[in-house]
């Protein structure tokens, strides 16, 4: 297949119109992502303030090293962390339903005028109800994939991402036991 007329290629073509909203609901899907991703780092920062071994930052940031206030404090992150959540979520939803909605008006305005200027005999052999349905069909799942299918892939490589990081954080002998099965799983 020719690069300059793959599907995906002619489809971010369409995108370019809207780059501003398509980076503003990628941004806030990668950042929803990331604090969907909190609650065991949370969990683990708990039982080490439990502990009385706090990490460095939230000791500094208490100014404490009671293990009740510590625990105060990681619930009152919690909540924070949850509501940015919602809201990140909202606004990626938000957005790409926006720019679905955008691309797939724009796919039908230039599928229907390329349709208005072919030539008669095309109208001769094909049934025009059939084709507009494909036609529908087609753009409606271009406007699936741009409201949910593209955010699935970009959240599951940030979830690759930053597990990795993490894992490579806490220990790299554990971060490459746990990553090792990967390549089998991608390529399997």
């Amino acid at each position: 297949m020719n690069a300059e007329h793959h599907p995906i290629l002619s489809l971010f073509q369409y995108i370019k119109n809207y780059q501003r909203l398509f980076t503003w609901s990628c941004i806030n899907s990668i950042l929803n992502k990331i604090l969907d991703l909190m609650p065991p780092l949370l969990v683990g920062w708990v039982i080490d303030s439990v502990r009385r071994q706090p990490p460095e930052w939230i000791a500094s940031t208490v100014g404490t090293s009671d293990p009740w206030a510590l625990a105060a404090f990681l619930a009152v992150l919690g909540v924070v962390i949850f509501g940015f959540e919602s809201l990140f979520e909202w606004a990626y939803q938000y957005g790409f339903m926006n720019l679905a909605q955008h691309i797939q008006h724009g796919l039908r305005q230039d599928a229907y005028n390329r349709i208005q200027i072919r030539e008669i005999e095309f109208f001769e052999n094909h049934r025009m109800g059939e084709t507009m349905a494909m036609l529908n069909d087609d753009v409606n799942q271009i406007e699936r994939f741009l409201n949910t299918g593209f955010n699935e892939i970009l959240q599951l490589v940030v979830l690759f991402v930053f597990s990795s990081f993490v894992l490579f954080g806490v220990s790299w002998q554990l971060a490459l036991v746990g990553l090792m099965p990967l390549p089998m799983v991608l390529w399997g």
